[in-house]
């Protein structure tokens, strides 16, 4: 099992707050404010750290924890998919606001699903997994017909406030 540095968990918090942050200005997010955000392992979904990120209004408490525990457990299950987008059913309350790295699962719950995903897009792209331009746009779907449309705002705006600043902690995908 792979572990967290004191630093990597202070840098990683840093970008989830930016990443949240930005999401809950823009209108779309509909007074939301905050949610949970859960970091867990790809291969078993068990969380390495699961925090609150802002302001969880207390009827939407419940949904944003089911949220952000599910999904890492869901996406784990198929380490094929590199978003849970590919695993998505609305029927099944499964949504997507999940990305899949390797060690690690990043997810939100408590925005709604296109800002959520917006945000651990910037999040996971950032925390230094070696992504692909062509991964990050497939991811932001801006090589489909289905493009995140937030993605673009909450990544310019978070390469801006953190301009100069990375990771130190390099992943791989394998």
């Amino acid at each position: 099992m792979q572990s967290l540095r004191n630093d990597h968990v202070d840098i990683l918090l840093r970008e989830v707050k930016l990443a949240v942050g930005l999401a809950c200005v823009m209108p779309e997010a509909a007074g939301k404010k905050g949610g949970y955000f859960c970091l867990a392992s790809s291969n078993t979904g068990v969380p390495h750290l699961f925090i609150q990120i802002g302001d969880v209004p207390n009827e939407n408490l419940e949904e944003s924890l089911r949220l952000a525990m599910e999904l890492p457990s869901r996406l784990s299950a198929h380490p094929d998919h590199l978003s849970s987008r590919e695993s998505h059913n609305l029927e099944k309350e499964e949504c997507s606001a999940a990305i899949f790295g390797n060690p690690f699962v990043y997810s939100f719950g408590g925005l709604p699903e296109r800002l959520a995903e917006a945000a651990v897009i910037v999040v996971a792209s950032r925390d230094g997994h070696v992504m692909s331009q062509r991964e990050i746009g497939e991811l932001a779907g801006m090589y489909g017909s289905d493009p995140n449309p937030f993605w673009p705002f909450i990544e310019k705006h978070a390469r801006f406030f953190c301009k100069g600043v990375t990771s130190p902690w390099k992943l791989t995908r394998g």
